[in-house]
């Protein structure tokens, strides 16, 4: 089919890194001994977590007023090393969420 297309579609894909800081802490403690009141020290466990988020934007546009009709936004975490099959799945599974309700009502219509 030839001539000038009904939408355009635009993907936009980020990804972010970040780290999170876990802390646990188990208290303090004490008894009472033959040399009087031993206590000992906090127990704390500290663990550093690095992740990676992806984001995935996808936009429809009107090639004839070239203005957004609809866009969609998924974030998914993508673990520390993501793997390229991984992700592929996982944009397939968020494409689908995303796209689950399109199109949207039209304005003013109630919805069921």
């Amino acid at each position: 089919m030839e001539g000038e297309a009904d939408l355009h579609v635009i993907t936009h894909a980020t990804t972010t890194t970040g780290s999170r800081l876990d802390v646990t802490n188990y208290g303090y403690g004490g008894y009472v001994g033959w040399e009087g009141f031993t206590t000992w020290t906090p127990g704390t466990g500290v663990q550093v977590r690095d992740y990676t988020t992806g984001t995935l934007v996808v936009d429809l546009v009107d090639p004839a007023s070239n203005k957004l009709i609809w866009r969609g936004v998924a974030t998914e975490a993508l673990g520390i090393n993501p793997n390229p099959e991984k992700v592929s799945k996982k944009v397939l599974k968020v494409t689908r969420s995303m796209f689950r309700d399109f199109p949207p009502p039209p304005p003013g219509a109630t919805s069921k």
